[in-house]
């Protein structure tokens, strides 16, 4: 049985819009795997923060908070804090955010 053209041309969109959404999230895929070596770390701290606080300190600690970016500071100051307050480490200030 051979088929009409409006099936052809329906099929055609359909492929075509797959191979869209493919192409997006592979991108996608491909893209959150990008990050500055800080970000990863700080993700690294995080991901250690309720097994090994100490861990994450040390991690913490060896981050040059004056090279952060705007976007990864405020991640930086909860970790931080989240680690001073897991290691009994006494919170001074706030002069992480201002």
């Amino acid at each position: 049985m051979e088929k009409s053209r409006q099936n052809i041309a329906v099929e055609q969109c359909l492929i075509r819009r797959l191979k869209i959404k493919y192409t997006l999230i592979i991108l996608s895929l491909i893209l959150g795997g990008c990050g500055s070596e800080t970000s990863r770390t700080l993700r690294h701290a995080d991901s250690v923060m309720e097994e090994h606080p100490d861990s994450a300190m040390t991690i913490l600690s060896s981050i040059d908070r004056h090279t952060l970016k705007d976007s990864d500071l405020p991640y930086f100051a909860l970790l931080y804090t989240q680690a001073q307050v897991k290691t009994d480490v006494p919170l001074d200030s706030d002069s992480l955010i201002s």
